[in-house]
């Protein structure tokens, strides 16, 4: 399955943000999917998001998306 990816910088902070469907972004697949990606982006922490529906959205992450997670636009 092919996913859309970018390299994004939020409050001085790079990461890959993946966007995923969001039954991905449950910690099993999220954990794999995290694991697969990082063959890609080897130096910087991933991000999976889910696009939004009805104005929210969901993540997942190996570390706290809390202050960065509503700076993110994924239009």
């Amino acid at each position: 399955m092919q996913y859309s990816a970018a390299i994004i910088t939020v409050n001085r902070r790079t990461l890959a943000a993946i966007l995923v469907d969001s039954e991905k972004t449950y910690p099993a697949p999220g954990a794999r999917l995290i694991t697969d990606a990082q063959r890609y982006f080897p130096t910087l922490p991933v991000s999976l998001l889910s696009p939004r529906i009805g104005g929210f959205s969901r993540s997942f992450a190996h570390f706290d998306t809390t202050n960065i997670i509503k700076h993110i636009k994924l239009a």
